[in-house]
C-alpha cells in the first residue's frame, strides 16, 4: 500500500482521504514519523476534524507517549464530543497513566456513543472485572461476546467468556 500512497501523499495537493490512507499504512509499517508528519498535515487539511487528533493519539500511545496522548485525545473531544474513539482513545491513555476512575468514565462515554466500539467495550468489561467489580463488568463483557465479531476478536471473546464463566 505504501508503495501506491507514498506518491500520492507526497502531492502538496494530496486530499484527506490519500493523507489519512498513507499515514495509517505509514504507522502499520512502523514509520512513526512519516505517519505523524502527515497527520499533522492533515490537521492542516481538515483542521475541525477529530479524526487526525485521534490517530495521533494513537500514535503517542503505542510510542508509550501517555501524557501527548492524552493531550490528543482531549483536543479531539473538544473537536467532536461525539467521538466514541476519542472518548476510547481518551480512556486508554487514563488507564496508561493509573487514573482508573477516568478511564471508566471515557470507556463508559465511548459505549454510550457507539454500542460497537469494541475496544472501549472489551477494555471496560475486562479492566472491571479484573478490578473484582464483575457485577459491573457482566453487561460490558456479555454486549461484548453477542456482537464483536470473531475474525477481528477472536481473543478477546475467548478472554471475555473466560471472565463470565468463572464469574470474576
Amino acid at each position: 500500500a505504501i508503495r501506491i500512497l507514498d506518491p500520492l501523499a507526497r502531492d502538496p495537493a494530496a486530499d484527506a482521504d490519500t493523507l489519512n490512507a498513507a499515514a495509517i499504512a505509514y504507522a502499520r509499517a512502523g514509520r512513526v514519523a512519516d505517519a505523524r508528519r502527515l497527520f499533522e498535515r492533515l490537521l492542516a487539511v481538515i483542521p475541525g476534524s477529530s479524526v487526525p487528533l485521534e490517530n495521533l493519539g494513537v500514535l503517542a500511545l503505542g510510542q508509550g507517549d501517555v501524557a501527548g496522548a492524552k493531550k490528543y485525545f482531549d483536543r479531539a473531544i473538544d473537536a467532536a464530543p461525539g467521538s466514541s474513539r476519542a472518548h476510547a482513545g481518551a480512556g486508554a491513555a487514563a488507564f496508561q497513566s493509573g487514573d482508573r476512575k477516568t478511564a471508566y468514565q471515557s470507556w463508559t462515554r465511548a459505549v454510550q456513543l457507539d454500542s460497537t466500539n469494541y475496544e472501549a467495550l472489551f477494555s471496560l468489561g475486562l479492566n472491571l472485572a479484573r478490578d473484582g467489580r464483575m457485577d459491573a463488568a457482566r453487561p460490558y463483557l456479555d454486549q461484548f461476546l453477542r456482537t464483536a465479531p470473531p475474525a477481528l476478536h477472536a481473543n478477546q471473546l475467548r478472554e471475555a467468556s473466560r471472565l463470565l464463566q468463572s464469574g470474576r
